[in-house]
This record gives C-alpha cells, sequence and structure tokens, in this order.
C-alpha cells in the first residue's frame, strides 16, 4: 500500500427499515451480492468523496472508481461496483451479514475500470444484519515520484521550451494527470516558467526549475542552463583599446572595460561568466580577469616582464599564456587567483600564442623552434610534456585554435612571397592531413576562433584598409563584416554556454 494511503474512512451507520434493507438495489446500480444461503444479510451503500488540494487525482484525472468488497479473513470476492466521477455512490444489497469485509476502492483512468491506478484506499468494516452501513471513501494518490524533461534543459536567451512532467506509481508505471502543476524558476532572471511549463531564456547563466503535482505533493527538478551568444573582442573605439562585447550579428556594442588603460587579448571563462585578457594598466602588460559586465576586476600575474594572449583551462581553474623571458616567449600556467606558476616550454626560440584544448589534455601553441622566424603550430600535453610539431612547413602558421571537437585547429598562414603576400585562414587535423584553406583576400586574416557550436568563425581581417571582426560558416561561406567601423576592432572569442 502506497506510504501516504490513507485508509477509507467508515463514516457512518444509517438504520434502515427491514423491508427496504432486503428488497433489490436502491439507488446507483443496485448490485446484489452473493447470499451464501443465509437470510442474514445487510447492506452497504457507498459514496466517494474527492477531498481538496493534495488528497486526491479522482477530480481531474479518473473516469472510474472500482469498489471490490472481499471477506476480510480469505480475501474472497464478493461483489464489485463501478463509481463514476459524475455519479459518485451506490449500494451493494444482499452482503453476509455480521461478516468482516475489506472493501478496496480504486480510481482509474479509464470508464470500465481499467487503467493504471491514479489513487486507491482501503477499509475494513462489518456487515451490519438486516440494515445498511453507509460509507463514504477517501482515496489518497498512487503517485510515488515525479520527472520533468528535458532535463537539462539547455536554451539559448530569447528562446523557449516547454517542460513536461509525468507521475509515476511505486512500480513505475505512469500515472495520468490532467490535473495543474506548480512550476517555480530559483533564478527568475535567468529563466521564467509560465503556469503552463513554458520555459524562457532570459540571460546566461545555470539554474533550476522545480516542478509539483499540485495533489499528491510529489516534486521534481530540472537543470536549466541558459546561453546568451556574444562576442567578446578589442577595440580602440574610445581612442585607446579596449574590451568589448557584441551580439554575433554585430549588434549591441557595449564596452566592459573601465577605460583606465589598454585592454586587450580578451577570452571568455568556460562558463562565459568571466572574461581574461591583458591590459596595461599598472604600468606593465598583465593578465586580469572580470565578470562579463566589466566589474570585479582582479589582477593575475604580477611581473616585471611581459604577460599576453592568455587562455582559460576548460574547467576554468588554470590560465595558460606566454611570458618574456629574456627577449624570447615562453609558455607558462597560473592558477586563475594568481598561485601556481608554472613554466611549461624552455625553448631557445619563441613559444607563444598558446590555446587550450576543448577536453584539457593538450594545448597548441606556435614556435620557430624548427627554423628561427619561421612559425609553425605545435602541441603538448596541458603539463608541458610531449612537445611535437602539428602543422609545419616552410610556409609560418600561427594563432592556432581548436575546434570545438578537439580534432582539428584553425590557424593563419602567411601565403605568398614576404612582404608581398598575407595571412590566410586555414584549418586541418593536428596531423597536418586535411588541410583545406577558408579565405581568400586581398588583405590579411588573423584571429581564427569557431563558435561553441563549430558552425562559425569569428576572425580579424585588414579588408578594407581597416581592422574589423567578420564571421563566415565553417566552410568559408558568407564572410560578413559585423563591426563596420572605422576605428580598430580584433582579437574576438564566441562565448560558450555555462553548461
Amino acid at each position: 500500500m502506497n506510504r501516504r494511503m490513507a485508509p477509507l474512512m467508515l463514516l457512518g451507520i444509517l438504520a434502515v427499515g427491514l423491508a427496504g434493507c432486503t428488497s433489490g438495489g436502491v439507488g446507483g446500480n443496485g448490485n446484489q451480492a452473493p447470499t451464501d444461503g443465509t437470510a442474514t444479510t445487510g447492506s452497504l451503500s457507498f459514496s466517494a468523496r474527492f477531498p481538496d488540494a493534495r488528497a486526491s487525482l479522482i477530480p481531474a484525472a479518473a473516469e472510474s472508481i472500482k469498489v471490490v468488497v472481499t471477506r476480510e479473513e480469505t480475501g474472497r470476492l464478493l461483489a464489485t461496483t463501478l463509481l463514476t466521477p459524475d455519479s459518485p455512490s451506490d449500494r451493494i444489497d444482499n452482503l453476509p451479514g455480521g461478516m468482516d469485509v475489506t472493501v478496496t476502492a480504486t480510481a482509474h483512468p479509464n470508464a470500465d475500470g481499467t487503467g493504471t491506478p491514479e489513487a486507491q484506499g482501503i477499509l475494513n468494516a462489518i456487515v451490519p444484519v438486516q440494515d445498511v452501513a453507509e460509507v463514504q471513501l477517501a482515496l489518497a494518490t498512487t503517485v510515488e515520484s515525479v520527472s520533468v524533461t528535458p532535463n537539462p534543459a539547455h536554451l539559448k536567451a530569447g528562446e523557449s521550451v516547454s517542460l513536461v512532467p509525468t507521475a509515476r506509481d511505486a512500480d513505475g508505471s505512469v500515472v495520468l494527470v490532467t490535473t495543474s502543476w506548480d512550476f517555480e524558476s530559483a533564478d527568475p532572471t535567468i529563466a521564467e516558467v509560465a503556469a503552463s511549463g513554458s520555459l524562457s531564456g532570459l540571460a546566461q547563466g545555470m539554474t533550476t526549475v522545480s516542478v509539483t503535482d499540485t495533489e499528491s505533493g510529489e516534486s521534481a527538478s530540472a537543470v536549466v542552463g541558459v546561453w546568451e551568444p556574444l562576442i567578446c573582442f578589442s577595440s580602440e573605439r574610445t581612442g585607446q583599446s579596449q574590451i568589448c562585447v557584441m551580439s554575433p550579428d554585430g549588434d549591441g556594442v557595449t564596452n566592459v572595460s573601465d577605460g583606465s588603460a589598454w585592454d586587450l587579448m580578451p577570452r571568455w571563462s568556460p562558463d562565459g561568466a568571466h572574461i581574461v585578457f591583458v591590459s596595461g594598466r599598472d604600468g606593465n602588460s598583465e593578465l586580469y580577469t572580470m565578470d562579463a559586465d566589466g566589474a570585479n576586476v582582479r589582477r593575475v600575474t604580477n611581473n616585471s616582464v611581459l604577460d599576453d594572449i592568455p587562455d582559460w583551462s576548460p574547467d576554468g581553474s588554470t590560465i595558460v599564456f606566454h611570458k618574456d623571458v629574456s627577449g624570447q616567449n615562453e609558455i607558462y600556467t597560473i592558477g586563475v587567483d594568481g598561485t601556481n606558476e608554472t613554466r611549461l616550454t624552455d625553448s631557445p626560440t619563441d613559444d607563444s600564442y598558446a590555446t587550450w584544448s576543448p577536453d584539457g589534455s593538450q594545448i597548441a601553441f606556435h614556435s620557430d623552434r624548427g627554423h628561427a622566424g619561421n612559425w609553425d603550430i605545435y602541441v603538448m600535453d596541458s603539463d608541458g610534456l610531449n612537445q611535437k610539431a602539428a602543422i609545419a612547413s616552410p610556409a609560418v602558421e600561427e594563432g592556432p585554435s581548436w575546434h570545438p571537437n578537439g580534432q582539428k585547429l584553425i590557424f593563419d598562414v602567411y601565403v605568398g612571397a614576404y612582404p608581398n603576400g598575407n595571412d590566410e585562414i586555414y584549418v586541418a587535423f593536428l596531423d597536418g592531413s586535411d588541410l583545406q584553406r577558408l579565405t581568400v583576400a586581398s588583405g590579411g586574416d588573423w584571429h581564427p576562433v569557431y563558435s561553441p557550436e563549430g558552425d562559425q568563425i569569428a576572425f580579424t581581417a585588414e579588408r578594407n584598409g581597416n581592422y574589423e571582426i567578420y564571421t563566415m560558416d565553417a566552410y568559408g561561406r558568407d564572410v560578413t563584416d559585423i563591426t563596420n567601423d572605422q576605428a580598430v576592432d580584433a582579437h574576438p572569442d564566441w562565448r560558450p554556454p555555462p553548461w
């Protein structure tokens, strides 16, 4: 029996005349029980009670209530009857008088008393001798658990999705619930939910939405992630380089720097809540972090030399960057809190522009260790071991960035004889195979980065005599200038979803 199952209540016994008791059915279906060959019979008159909130599923979901009377001692079936929500009463005559019986009432979704039970109650009673016992039945829900789909629910800001709750009994069978559900968002500034279960994404972040069956009291929660796609970049629109954010179509450009000094090379944190960047605000090129809106600026490095081009580890705990060591760049990592600075490379030439693989196991960077002045793309383990050339040729390959699947790198290549050539964007697998050129332009194209979904690429280009942010699809088509401003705009990065 359900752990919350309330017993049916024998509310009273109504005495009636003997003639009335021994006659045929009175009201309802006039059901007759077997007499077992005795003249000492009695009757049970039933009515179903539909308690208020959280007591019963009957009013909203049940099409029938099956009442079964059995002998308490042996379980032998004595009689059955069906009640309906429109006519929730009946009477069974010719039951053995003086017998201890068990009355079980079960609410079903089908009119014929079939389907997964939605509510149930059981009581024991004594059949009166040549009399009528009036019994009122109160049922308790069979719902033991509630689930909700989708869970987790991922959507973009401005999008909506329907949350669908499901009730189940102790055996895991679905219980039909047509009553209303209570939905509640833990943070309605991130996502709000309507009474219908329609979930709307409002702002970047993670929250939960709870759903409660108002009749059984059972509830469940769905994890909700809202992604507000943005591109951060550096811009000289205020006269010196500052960090700005904008939508992927170039609308809503917002300066999130405080204007105190130059700020460059922004990169989003894995949850899209913070930005790491390079700044000269303390008189030297150092790494800083800030919230997505520019608040809570924190200094990460504190060196007398240049620290540049940071990127986050996928778990958000560590930053990789390069540092000027005796006139050449080397790759380092450092905790977001400024501790645990660790050197990863130690070569006689330049190692720089490090970027973490999506799974956190590798770091890609460019280096001219193969032949001075000619950069190639290298990869190494995240602890600095197993350094090897990934994409190398007589041309200059630099500025690597990972595809979201971790199997490819995108980068820029200097095409043509210096100084008459220009940089173009290429993509290849980690072993250098399947090398494909994505851009063909008279101006230079640099700093390519994939969108989190891998279907778009943002990059810096000098195609109209000025540095702008462009986007294109993953195959180099649909190239669009999304900044189109007279000032220098460069170093784009896509905001990732928070999950």
